[in-house]
């Protein structure tokens, strides 16, 4: 019979892809969530083969029937920035008190499935001082609450009996239209990004199914070598597709954000995921856009506008400039009989918030 995995945090971005990868696998799959209306939706385009499990990870009633007939759990529920700073003592609770409940229930199960956790290249830390790529012999050292519970974990599931993988995750933008906001501006332009396409980290999770070979070992999952850039670069590729020219560097902040490049041939040997680059990603979100994509390159003075509004640097204390600059814009696309309904309604709401 085909093993069956229990996948937590299966209606979020790396959760999604996840189930659809083991699916197509042919893997019998459980997926545990929270019941949201966001994860539902989700969970409503799933195959009809997947077992759907409705709670929270910390309730160990739930898990102790959830890990019936399971042979491998992929652990992905967590709390993440920004909510992690927002609420600690929440977080805490299911990110380490979550994946403690877990490992209990997959001690004690009949079965005693492995264990694969996701944990985050930000537990290394001292990105503006290190050398990259970054690798699991070093020392950790991390700088921030999400980082400090990842670490925490790591150790809980070491010192556990169970048979387990952990992956430290680099970047994985989910497959999304996101908005533009004024926290992206924070990072420094020079700051160290390697993209991973969310569909390569599923096929990683899913390839240690059953796998003697990464048991008990910590690796870091990435896209690879060439898929490394520097944020501004990285961000301005991505607006590219909308025609939008590239936001200049003094728009920027000086913040050194936790993400780095990773070393991840050991990940790469062993799994073989890397297949997806950069390239693919924006394909996607053209896909996303379909007819839109067409108005908003049609608007992209007024897109690129609107999006260094968002930016505190870009045009000093009052940040009004940009703003002003956008409404002329906005007047000028009308007139031209532009498309621009989507960005009108998200400017406006800019503006009521600025006031």
């Amino acid at each position: 019979m085909r093993p069956m995995v229990l996948v937590t945090g299966a209606c979020g971005n790396v959760g999604a892809a996840t189930v659809a990868e083991l699916v197509d696998r042919g893997l019998r799959v459980r997926a545990l969530d929270l019941p949201t209306k966001a994860n539902r939706a989700v969970a409503a385009g799933f195959s009809a083969r997947v077992d759907r499990c409705w709670g929270s990870i910390t309730d160990r009633d739930l898990l102790a029937r959830a890990l019936g007939g399971v042979d491998h759990v992929l652990h992905l529920a967590a709390v993440i920035p920004p909510a992690t700073d927002a609420d600690q003592l929440a977080a805490y609770a299911v990110n380490v008190g979550g994946l403690r409940a877990l490992v209990d229930a997959a001690e004690g199960a009949a079965g005693r499935p492995g264990v694969t956790f996701t944990s985050t290249a930000q537990v290394y830390g001292r990105n503006a001082e290190a050398t990259a790529p970054r690798s699991t012999d070093e020392q950790v050292h991390p700088e921030d609450t999400y980082a400090r519970q990842k670490v925490e974990c790591e150790a809980l599931l070491a010192a556990s009996d169970l048979r387990w993988t952990v992956f430290r995750l680099g970047m994985t933008p989910p497959v999304a239209l996101v908005p533009i906001v004024p926290f992206v501006f924070e990072l420094h332009p020079e700051t160290r990004v390697e993209f991973t396409h969310p569909r390569d980290v599923a096929a990683a999770l899913a390839g240690t199914v059953g796998n003697d070979a990464v048991v008990g070992r910590t690796l870091n999952v990435a896209g690879g070598p060439d898929r490394r850039a520097h944020y501004r670069d990285w961000l301005n590729e991505s607006l590219a597709v909308m025609g939008v020219a590239p936001l200049p560097a003094d728009a920027f902040g000086d913040r050194r954000f936790y993400t780095d490049w990773l070393d991840t041939d050991e990940s790469q040997a062993l799994l073989g995921y890397q297949q997806r680059h950069y390239a693919d990603y924006l394909d996607d979100i053209r896909g996303l856009l379909g007819p839109r994509l067409a108005a908003i390159r049609a608007a992209a003075p007024l897109v690129r506008r609107f999006i260094l509004a968002n930016s505190p640097y870009a045009a000093g204390a009052g940040a009004r400039r940009p703003v002003v600059a956008a409404r002329s814009q906005l007047a000028r696309a009308r007139r031209a009989g532009a498309s621009v309904g989507p960005w009108v309604a998200d400017y406006r709401t800019h503006l009521t918030r600025r006031r």
